[in-house]
């Protein structure tokens, strides 16, 4: 309420990195829509509003106040009384932290036991506190099955400290089961919010060879009907140079009367 009239009103979010958000007028009541910054931690956050009166006079107001006008009171009838000033607030709800999970995920059986890395991109606007890993059939033999800590210090397989990219050292053995496996993965953000349990499929790969062996149960019927064809051109290729051999010595024989 103003004495003069109210032009405009704004709410202020500029100081936790977000715009100044004007408010529109229908009869009588001011509405708007607005976007919660990243910067507005969550939890109850006072609103500050910046509003201009018919005369130019701009205000800050952070509060209502909770009383009636009367014209009878001694400061005159637009005064308001300020013993119940009620701060202006809004509830910021928090989110769990995301994972951004690179797909698909593949790992080549090696010939010999080995360590890779594991990684995972951990998003939150308010800083992560843990980010754990269970590793399932990629577990260490020597280590207890159970969770252990995702890494972003740059140390234990982490290639750049603080890059917001979590990484854990996987155990790569010659008995690994080929197929699809799962990593459990979980983290927590500087307000304690957990995301779920989230499962990530990892693909373990046999190693590849470049000349398949005949008795191998993955040649393809294509690779048997190429390898087919090439003994066939290579055959019929060899019994035209014989038979063309034999031909030219029985011309030599009887041109010098061997015969």
């Amino acid at each position: 309420y103003d004495g003069h009239g109210v032009s405009e009103i704004s709410i202020d979010l500029q100081e936790y990195g977000g715009g100044l958000f004007e408010l529109v007028e229908n009869s009588g009541i001011w509405t708007t829509m607005l976007i919660v910054p990243e910067g507005m931690s969550p939890g109850k956050q006072t609103l500050e509003f910046v509003t201009v009166d018919g005369l130019g006079k701009v205000g800050l107001n952070t509060v209502w106040l909770n009383g009636q006008r009367s014209t009878s009171h001694p400061y005159g009838p637009h005064f308001i009384p300020d013993d119940e000033a009620i701060p202006i607030e809004i509830t910021v709800e928090n989110s769990p932290p995301l994972f951004n999970i690179p797909s698909p995920i593949k790992y080549t059986r090696p010939e010999s036991s080995t360590t890779v890395v594991f990684e995972v991109e951990i998003l939150d606007s308010d800083g992560i506190t843990n980010a754990r890993a269970n590793l399932g059939v990629f577990a260490p033999l020597s280590a207890q099955t159970g969770w252990v800590v995702m890494n972003d210090n740059g140390i234990n397989g982490d290639a750049f400290p603080g890059d917001g990219i979590y990484s854990v050292e996987l155990s790569l053995r010659t008995s690994t089961p080929i197929g699809t496996h799962e990593i459990l993965i979980q983290a927590i953000d500087g307000f304690d919010v957990a995301t779920p349990i989230t499962p990530v499929s990892v693909i373990v790969v046999e190693e590849s060879s470049l000349v398949p062996s005949l008795d191998s149960d993955t040649l393809s019927s294509s690779v048997l009907i190429v390898i087919l064809i090439g003994f066939t051109m290579v055959a019929g290729i060899s019994v035209f140079f014989l038979m063309r051999k034999g031909k030219d010595k029985e011309y030599l024989e009887d041109r010098f009367g061997f015969e």
